[in-house]
């Protein structure tokens, strides 16, 4: 029988089931009709003939409530009187029609509804799943008790790692896309949850409410059956079986509707994640890219924070720390209820003290919400120094090979040390508040207690049934408040996260055509014409801010009078460094502020027919090359073909293994600079587009690949009838194709001439017929690492890692110590509750904390573990750092930090906490009740298996959960420019969903591992009730002391396998953290590897058969030692395989080959630099790197010069270099080198021909083409 076979024949069932009602009704009440039954038999033929899935899903939904209202009027008539010792069932007399109506309609309304699986309603009828997730069909049985889950968490348990692909599809309702689309309009953080989710919040407040009243049944049983136990049948109504089911079936109830209310409360946070998750994303798409003042740069306020590092942080850390502090939600509607039944239940045991210590309560509440708001002030505090640490981080890995060149990683670890140093400082102060907090909290219920019964013996004794029924609302008054101060304070922890994530969406500066209607529109300029008039762009709306990008003056870029682009043609855009032609572009595209300056301003740029950009700084995906090239364009063999062809990217997919599906890492990392320039150029010529944007993409080319490009690319067919408009300062190479060409000077067009580009044969005599077939391009064959999933449970070594970090030197005298403290504190709380058995005076409950824990935890253990893992980056090798993606790192320090600082300490004094106390509940009851060690050990192997279980499925979600929370972000401008915001949103909902789909299936692990333990929480009391009452009538003071013992004992189970589990799970961030701390390192510094003090004295380099892996950059990465060699390097005399690195690399300076050309504008001392560079041109960068070489007055300079490599660096060079200074040049020109000393020719990373003099050289060479060839683009500059 299928599905649909059940969903019709349910109805079935139950409409005869009503007509046997209605049969008996009328046989019992001498044919009087019953309308109720009529109306439910009406419900069940309805639900039947309809063929609408939801209106049968209505029909029966509301079938099930009549019946079970009648259900319910018959157990309060018939079956509760059986329960009490005065009373008899109402309808009695009817012999076994009764019991046949209540069977009926028990099965009817209770059994049937419970255990018949759902049907599967579409979200969409048109598009529905094909297989639809187990929960939404699940039955209401199976969704309580969560046995729908159960194939997957047994899958994973007998698995090492259970893939994403085994795990429940996401249901669609959760899907990102519905969400979108469902509850966009509605987005205002947090204000409109309720409007977003109005029946899902109306069921979590419903439900919370509705467990509020259960927590008060406990008291209340406890309170009967010891009265049972002290007056016998005279002074009770119930019967004592029925105190014992109810102290059994009470957790069963409780844990069933808490459970329920988790579910729909996790899944509404999961779902509100990816709302906000692609709320900021799709925000950053339409912010202008620019620099802005830090909030958290430290000391110093000027420095510039990192976009996507912010970014980054809101997404991971601040979304984290909100979707942890959602839980406080409940506590509107539950506290308030909670509070005045318990104030009804003392009020009815204890009499007018009870208002004492409510009293007492309600006036020192204050205390603690003080205390809250000074967590909440050093959180926002801290969450500003993370921010700057995670700014100088991200700036640290931007350029860190630069910085391992430089030998710099000392200066850096410093740095970042510093940084979190404040960091720390303040997270202390935070803790420091928590902990008083947490004192307070544990106070006040003790203060509370003890006025209570203080007063109360003044009127009357005390008994076994009032001590220990109160006790149980003031235990649970106590965690309550416990509980209501951690939710309260994360709740304003997280109100600075929301904080900051409405600054982002409201503060940022939009683009123009997101903030206001352009006044572009002044005038309507022809549709086809591409250009400017009488306009201004600036970087920022508010010009008075200073806030500069390129570079740190106030930039300003100004076109007078009219300037047109030639349409179909290649337009050429020219000038010094910062002058304005990459600004030309941008401001095009609109991502510049435009100020009019006259009534018939405009700018203008047709989009009609698709534009591409192709930016200075390579934009590549991590993906593979040729859906880089693809782009989301459709495939086009041979327009492929001939576009890679084009491009020169031919021979570097013949010498990879995977040819174009090779993946290229992150930011291209497996790629060359060149061959970054060229897969992006292949792009946005391989696109539709007509209109290319082409910034500088002939920088990072040598002299054969860039006339290749020329005369195969720029001047094919490829682009032929589009519109092309390249920046270069290759005036000479470009001009002879180009029809315009537009001289910048400081902001402003200086000059435009139209020109018409010569024929093709005599483009091919101007480039000479440069065949670059047989050169082979550069290429780095490695590949990024796999994702990073450990299999298995948490590591030794991540457990050692911690200890060792906690403890330090002294770990066993430290944990030992912190031990005994924990054990005496919570053997003391169950020696006063044996004590208040028999006399109230001798209560006196322990307020120790183990504040040396937080402080040893918050102290060093946080600085011991960040410093580790930075030194250990720092110190990895090159090889290490192609091959892992940068949001790896970047995430260890923020979201993997964040865990170890906050999270994971919370948890593991919580478990060590319930660990003690579990141990002594269990003896308390063995001493009494000798029997139950076993029931007890049972319990607790239940609990460890169950835990183990789940331990083992969750393992594998959670770290599928971490590897889906990478950012998805590339270039926002790239994006915009290409019109692909809707390409990398749908991307984004991929990504959201994947994360979607494992939280999902984590968060209702929990509840399934929740759900097990309270089962048997509740077979351990009623076996344990049971067993007093019936088996050895104990006394009514043990008795309720037993019992107090084994419902706090149970409570204990659930919470120890609760928290140990979190703490395996979120031991995930450790045990990632302590997998990087083994990566491999470079050699560490040695006595023996110290050079002599004077050294190096001179210049001298002698190489004897050297050998590396050959890539343009081999000769210098092999002088500084930053890949593998073989052969000898002497310099000065000393080898550099036996010199420490840091020695080494102090003492030689490398200008890296980057975008340089002249820059007549200086940059001055006073100049702040923002992270990377950024408020800097590629020129000015290069400017810096320069002046950098230059006060280092190293004896070996290592110049990898780019082929355009100006007259003024190589002037400075020659006149500011001392004698003694050994040069080395990696030239791409003869020009460069005329009056070098020695030259040497390679080819193919071999040594080909060598000379001293530059005329030798070309007298002996035998290829000479090529040799002229350089001089000849010497000329071209």
């Amino acid at each position: 029988m299928d599905s649909s076979d059940i969903h019709v024949e349910i109805p079935g069932y139950v409409a005869l089931s009503s007509f046997i009602l209605l049969a008996a009704q009328l046989a019992s009440e001498r044919w009087r009709p019953t309308s109720l039954n009529i109306y439910a038999a009406a419900l069940a033929f309805l639900s039947i003939v309809t063929s609408s899935v939801r209106r049968r899903a209505i029909l029966m939904r509301h079938l099930n409530i009549v019946l079970l209202v009648t259900w319910i009027v018959y157990g309060y008539y018939d079956l509760f009187p059986l329960a009490t010792f005065a009373q008899t069932p109402s309808h009695l007399c009817q012999g076994w029609v009764l019991w046949t109506k209540i069977g009926i309609l028990t099965v009817t309304c209770v059994v049937v509804p419970l255990g018949i699986p759902r049907e599967y309603i579409p979200i969409d009828p048109k598009n529905p799943m094909p297989v639809p997730n187990p929960e939404q069909i699940a039955s209401f049985f199976s969704l309580g008790m969560f046995f729908f889950l159960e194939p997957v968490v047994f899958e994973a348990y007998r698995v090492p790692h259970l893939p994403y692909e085994r795990l429940p599809p996401l249901a669609d309702h959760d899907s990102a896309k519905h969400l979108k689309e469902a509850h966009f309009q509605y987005i205002n953080i947090l204000v409109n949850l309720i409007r977003m989710f109005p029946y899902d919040s109306f069921r979590i407040w419903f439900l919370a409410l509705f467990s509020s009243v259960f927590l008060v049944l406990e008291p209340i049983g406890v309170n009967g059956l010891l009265r049972y136990l002290e007056q016998g049948e005279e002074g009770s109504t119930m019967r004592p079986w029925f105190w014992v089911l109810l102290l059994f079936g009470y957790p069963l109830a409780d844990s069933t509707i808490t459970e329920c209310y988790f579910r729909i409360y996790l899944r509404t946070i999961v779902r509100l994640e990816a709302l906000l998750t692609q709320l900021i994303f799709e925000h950053a798409l339409r912010i202008r890219v620019k620099a802005e003042s830090s909030e958290g740069g430290g000391k110093d306020d000027n420095k510039t924070s990192n976009l996507v590092g912010k970014i980054n942080n809101l997404v991971t850390t601040d979304l984290a720390i909100i979707k942890d502090a959602m839980n406080s939600i409940a506590l509107v509607s539950e506290t308030p209820t909670l509070l005045l039944l318990y104030a009804i239940f003392l009020y009815t045991v204890l009499g007018w003290s009870a208002f004492v210590g409510i009293g007492l309560t309600i006036a020192l509440a204050p205390v603690p919400t003080y205390l809250a708001s000074i967590v909440r002030k050093y959180q926002a505090e801290r969450m500003k120094r993370t921010d700057a640490r995670v700014h100088a981080f991200t700036d640290i890995m931007n350029v860190l090979r630069m910085i391992k060149l430089f030998s710099w990683e000392k200066r850096m670890l410093s740095k970042l040390s510093e940084a979190r140093s404040e960091e720390l400082r303040l997270l202390r102060k935070r803790q420091y508040a928590t902990v008083l907090g947490g004192i307070v909290n544990f106070a006040v219920p003790t203060v509370a207690m003890a006025a209570t019964y203080a007063t109360l013996v003044m009127k009357q004794d005390l008994n076994a049934s009032t001590v220990f029924s109160s006790l149980v609302v003031f235990e649970k008054f106590q965690g309550y408040t416990n509980v209501i101060f951690v939710l309260w304070t994360r709740a304003l922890v997280a109100k600075v996260s929301l904080d900051r994530i409405t600054d982002f969406l409201n503060n940022t500066e939009l683009l123009d055509g997101f903030e206001s209607p352009s006044s572009a529109q002044a005038i309507q300029p022809s549709m086809d014409e591409i250009g400017f008039q009488n306009a201004m762009f600036s970087w920022s709306g508010d010009t008075s801010s200073g806030t500069a990008t390129p570079s740190s003056r106030n930039f300003m870029l100004r076109i007078e009078n009219k300037l047109s682009l030639k349409k179909g043609c290649l337009n050429l855009i020219t000038g010094p460094t910062g002058s304005g032609k990459s600004s030309l572009l941008v401001a095009l595209l609109g991502e510049m502020h435009f100020i009019p300056s006259g009534p018939d301003s405009f700018y203008r740029l047709p989009r009609d027919g698709g534009v591409a950009y192709a930016a200075q700084e390579s934009w590549v995906q991590n993906e593979t090359i040729k859906n880089n090239i693809l782009f989301a364009s459709e495939y086009d063999e041979a327009r492929y073909k001939e576009v890679v062809y084009a491009c020169g990217l031919e021979r570097d997919l013949e010498l990879f293994e995977a040819g174009d599906e090779t993946e290229v890492g992150e930011k291209g990392l497996t790629l060359s600079g060149g061959q970054k320039a060229r897969l992006t150029l292949a792009r946005a010529v391989y696109s539709n587009a007509k209109i290319l944007l082409l910034d500088d993409v002939l920088a990072a080319l040598d002299v054969h690949t860039s006339k290749w490009i020329v005369e195969k690319c720029l001047a094919s067919d490829l682009v032929k009838d589009r519109t092309v408009l390249l920046v270069t300062h290759n005036v000479k190479l470009v001009e002879p194709i180009a029809s315009a060409v537009i001289s910048m000077k400081e902001g402003q067009v200086s000059e435009c001439r139209y020109c018409t580009p010569v024929s093709i044969n005599k483009l091919h005599e101007a480039l000479h017929d440069v065949n670059v077939d047989d050169k082979s391009s550069d290429l780095a064959k490695g590949i990024p690492n796999p994702t990073e999933i450990q299999e298995g449970r948490i590591s030794g070594s991540s457990v050692k890692l911690y200890t060792s970090a906690i403890g330090g030197n002294h770990a066993v005298l430290y944990f030992s110590a912190l031990l005994g403290m924990m054990l005496l504190t919570q053997a003391m709380g169950i020696v006063q509750t044996w004590f208040l058995g028999y006399w109230t005076s001798q209560y006196e409950r322990p307020s120790k904390v183990p504040v040396v824990f937080y402080l040893g935890i918050y102290g060093e253990f946080g600085l011991f573990i960040f410093g580790a893992l930075a030194e250990v980056i720092l110190g990895t090798t090159m090889r290490w750092l192609d091959k892992t993606p940068t949001s790896r790192i970047v995430t260890r320090f923020t979201q993997d930090i964040n865990a170890i600082d906050t999270t994971i300490p919370e948890i593991t004094k919580r478990t060590a906490d319930l660990s003690i106390r579990l141990l002594l509940k269990l003896a308390a009851i063995v001493i009494l009740s000798p029997i139950f060690l076993i029931p007890g050990v049972a319990a607790l192997t239940l609990g460890f298996t169950c835990g183990t279980i789940y331990l083992k499925a969750q393992m594998s979600v959670k770290r599928e959960m971490s590897v889906a929370k990478a950012p998805v972000l590339g270039q926002i401008t790239s994006i915009r420019a290409y019109g692909a915001q809707a390409m990398v949103s749908e991307q984004l909902l991929s990504r959201i969903n994947k994360y979607s789909r494992s939280a999902r299936v984590f968060n209702n692990l929990q509840r399934w591992m929740a759900m097990r333990m309270h089962v048997i929480s509740a077979l351990f009391i009623g076996v344990l009730s049971w067993y007093l009452v019936y088996v050895k009538k104990d006394s009514a003071s043990n008795t309720g002391f037993s019992i107090i013992m084994g419902v706090t004992f149970t409570d204990a189970i659930f919470d120890w396998v609760f928290f140990m589990n979190i703490l395996e799970a979120q031991s995930n961030s450790l045990e990632r953290v302590d997998a990087y701390l083994q990566i491999e390192q470079e050699p560490k510094p040695t006595e023996q590897g110290k050079p002599p003090a004077y050294w190096p004295a001179s210049g001298d380099l002698r190489v004897e058969n050297l050998c590396a892996r050959y890539s343009p950059s081999s000769l210098t990465l092999s002088l500084l030692r930053c890949i593998y060699t073989t052969g000898e390097v002497m310099f000065d005399g000393i080898s550099i395989s036996s010199t420490n690195l840091d020695s080494l690399r102090s003492k030689i300076t490398i200008i890296p080959q980057v975008e340089l050309t002249e820059d007549e504008d200086k940059v001055t001392l006073d100049t702040v630099i923002s992270g990377g560079g950024s408020n800097l041109s590629v020129g000015q960068r290069q400017i810096v790197a320069l002046a950098r070489a230059m006060a280092r007055s190293s004896k070996l300079l290592i110049l990898d010069e780019d082929y355009k490599t100006d007259n003024i660096i190589q002037t400075s060079l020659r006149n500011e270099l001392k004698g003694d200074v050994t040069l080395i040049t990696i030239a791409h020109r003869l020009q460069t080198i005329m009056n070098a000393d020695r030259i040497m020719v390679l080819d193919a990373g071999n040594l080909v021909e060598e000379d001293g003099t530059l005329r030798a050289l070309v007298e002996e060479s035998n290829d000479k083409e090529a040799l002229f060839a350089l001089v000849l683009d010497g000329d071209l500059k």
